[in-house]
């Protein structure tokens, strides 16, 4: 069975540390991947469209090589997309358009935030989505709001993680304090909820403030950090659970 792989990064994402898509992406075991990173224009996100076409390209094209005629929906494909912010909006519509199930889809902290490319609220053509997002208590971006939260016909899984926006994606920052704007920012903001576990990937939105965390840069600097690191390993277990195999 031909198993695809693409990936479309957020807004700024070459300015990154680090960026899990592209880490999935590159570690996945697949006959096809594509990645790209996402759009430069923070301001309209116009450039999702240019990563639509790009990714649609890239896809269309394997197939071919594969042998399937155009429009053809194979039964022994198998296709995966992964995607970060304003990427994740990207590979939400991508699938959405195209006439081939998405057997996976991971969204890390996916946003709209642009007029390209229509309503991506409701995951459509995809049999398992898997969406880690940022905590709502750290005050991250907090007036973006998120997209793909709800899925038609399929099974949908959120988890919120104790990070910043650029946390999920891959870089939480690597200075304290941490910015209190930006992709980078990680505010505390009471009542805080206990940091979700990886490994249960249990969804935990209330509750007490993770013990000795305090008011301290420090102690959310640290916890945005390692929680950070959590979202990956989380979305890898999950792939791993439909079938997904890593280098």
């Amino acid at each position: 069975m031909p198993h695809i792989v693409i990936g479309i990064d957020g807004t700024g994402s070459v300015d990154y540390r680090n960026r899990w898509v592209e880490h999935f992406v590159r570690d996945a075991v697949a006959d096809a991947s594509f990645y790209i990173q996402g759009p430069n224009d923070t301001v309209t996100g116009l450039e999702c469209s240019d990563r639509y076409q790009s990714a649609l390209r890239f896809l269309n094209r394997q197939l071919r090589d594969f042998g399937y005629l155009p429009y053809q929906s194979p039964p022994d494909l198998s296709i995966t997309m992964v995607g970060h912010s304003r990427g994740g909006h990207t590979v939400i519509a991508l699938a959405r358009d195209i006439p081939y199930r998405v057997n996976f889809l991971g969204l890390y902290d996916a946003v709209d935030m642009t007029v390209v490319l229509g309503d991506t609220s409701v995951i459509r053509n995809v049999n398992y989505a898997y969406h880690a997002m940022r905590a709502p208590y750290l005050d991250s971006r907090s007036s973006w709001g998120n997209t793909g939260t709800s899925i038609q016909d399929g099974h949908y899984f959120p988890v919120y993680f104790a990070t910043s926006h650029g946390g999920v994606g891959g870089d939480p920052g690597d200075k304290e304090p941490t910015p209190i704007i930006g992709d980078e920012s990680c505010v505390y903001r009471p009542v805080m909820p206990t940091a979700v576990s990886a490994r249960t990937g249990m969804k935990n939105c209330t509750g007490d403030r993770p013990t000795n965390l305090g008011h301290s840069y420090k102690g959310i600097f640290s916890m945005c950090q390692s929680q950070s690191v959590l979202v990956h390993q989380w979305m890898k277990e999950r792939a791993g659970e439909r079938g997904i195999r890593f280098r």
